[in-house]
């Protein structure tokens, strides 16, 4: 998942949101000062796809994302064989004030080989420009490093400046440029540079 809009200049890096996990593992929520991140089970990921929310759902009335269909449909892929690497899933984001969902965040797979982890996101634009998106991937980053994850990779296209701020803030590093993509890490063992 990319957030594709465009974004304006963005401040400096700016302290960790504090993130306080209710639980690591699979289907419970974490909470950031702002907003929740629930993991998405395969009939909510169906539901998604769909459009076509049950009375339960409380939905911003711009979502679901459309970079987020693609991933949901791999989830539902993915756990009709009964695989699905929790926490390394897909995650609604919900504002905690309306419990409206607003956007959504998804680990790609579990940790490779060397223990990294490959991050997206994105929000609806009703809820952009509030600080949502870092808030959220600050999340990600520390459920990765909860569970032993050596360095979490992510990746924009060098006209989203609002997600390339998104990714330093959070204490990601470019490493790399490829055509249009620019690549992010953050070392996650021995070292918290947001703290």
């Amino acid at each position: 998942m990319h957030d594709r809009r465009r974004g304006r200049a963005v401040p400096p890096p700016q302290p960790r949101a504090q993130v306080t996990p209710l639980s690591i593992g699979h289907t419970i929520p974490h909470q950031t000062e702002r907003l929740t991140l629930s993991p998405i089970s395969a009939e909510e990921a169906a539901r998604i796809v769909a459009c076509s929310p049950i009375p339960e759902d409380n939905w911003a009335s711009d979502y679901p994302l459309e970079d987020e269909i693609d991933p949901l449909r791999g989830l539902i892929k993915r756990t009709k064989t009964g695989y699905e690497p929790h926490p390394f899933t897909m995650y609604r984001i919900s504002e905690r004030a309306t419990g409206q969902a607003i956007g959504g965040l998804g680990f790609f797979r579990p940790p490779d080989e060397q223990g990294h982890v490959t991050v997206g996101f994105g929000l609806v634009e009703s809820a952009r420009h509030k600080g949502y998106a870092t808030e959220a991937l600050q999340a990600a980053v520390e459920i990765a490093r909860a569970e032993g994850a050596s360095a979490i990779l992510a990746d924009t296209t060098t006209s989203n400046t609002a997600s390339q701020g998104v990714l330093r803030k959070s204490g990601l590093e470019e490493t790399h440029r490829e055509g249009e993509s620019i690549y992010y890490r953050l070392n996650l063992k021995g070292t918290n540079p947001l703290k």
